[in-house]
């Protein structure tokens, strides 16, 4: 997934220990499964009219107005990280070695703000490694689990097929 994210990298002397790496990919996973969330509310099926139904989709629907309120609020009293442009997999992040020059090997924090509406950040560790792509380094994630990897490729996904619909829609007006 590509794009501009509020993201900061720095260089740092050792990894965390296993148990503070497990706390941190706890907490990662959590805020995933938040952003999911937030990004796809409840749907209901249109067929489906009966009065509970219809309650819960106004329900739904008051409560992700208050949450793009809060959201609303949030960013603009949160002073978040500036953008910058990265490539996130479900195993590293590539970004541009202007956010922060490193050396093959060495280990660095990051922190990624994926909805500037959710002003927590995801945090990982790992070990820098040129990219392919000259001008570029990557950082390869340590100690995040299977979950974590699994709700990363879940958004991919999401962003990658609301993509392709706004492509596709930018064609049919044409």
């Amino acid at each position: 997934m590509e794009g501009s994210y509020s993201f900061t990298v720095e260089k740092i002397q050792h990894v965390p220990t296993s148990t503070e790496l497990l706390s941190i990919d706890k907490e990662n996973e959590k805020l995933l499964r938040t952003s999911t969330i937030w990004q796809d509310p409840v749907e209901i099926e249109e067929l489906d009219h009966d009065h509970v139904s219809l309650e819960l989709r106004r329900q739904d629907l008051k409560i992700s107005l208050l949450l793009d309120l809060v959201g609303e609020l949030m960013i603009r009293q949160s002073e978040l990280p500036p953008l910058e442009s990265i490539q996130l997999t479900a195993t590293g992040i590539e970004f541009s070695n202007e956010v922060c020059t490193f050396g093959a090997g060495d280990m660095a924090k990051a922190t990624l703000f994926l909805l500037p509406a959710l002003p927590r950040a995801l945090q990982f560790y790992g070990d820098i490694t040129s990219s392919e792509r000259k001008g570029f380094s990557v950082l390869s994630f340590q100690g995040i689990s299977i979950a974590v990897q699994d709700q990363i490729e879940k958004i991919i996904f999401t962003h990658h097929r609301r993509s392709i619909a706004q492509e596709h829609a930018g064609t049919r007006e044409i």
